[in-house]
């Protein structure tokens, strides 16, 4: 794991090089699945899959790290009961 500056320099939040063990880790910690993960990202399972046995390079390490980090908070959040898990502030309640 590596420290860098996200995509943009003149945005001074650091992220963390996400490596395929990092992945795993972070996603186990969560308790989601390969395929809820992809879904949360937008991507495929096998995406994730290929990423976390080192098949296929994740790209941009950098923004797959604030991503983790935004889910990993709305889980966060969800657990200390200010929402629930998997919902975007975006999404209307039911």
């Amino acid at each position: 794991m590596t420290l860098g500056l996200a995509e943009r320099p003149d945005v001074a939040i650091l992220a963390l090089d996400v490596s395929p063990d990092d992945l795993r880790r972070r996603r186990l910690r969560l308790r989601m699945s390969q395929a809820e993960l992809g879904r949360r990202l937008g991507i495929p399972q096998n995406t994730v899959s290929r990423w976390e046995v080192g098949t296929l390079k994740i790209e941009r390490p950098l923004m797959l790290d604030l991503a983790l980090r935004a889910i990993e908070i709305e889980e966060a959040q969800a657990l200390l009961g200010d929402g629930e898990p998997g919902r975007t502030a975006a999404e209307p309640d039911t």
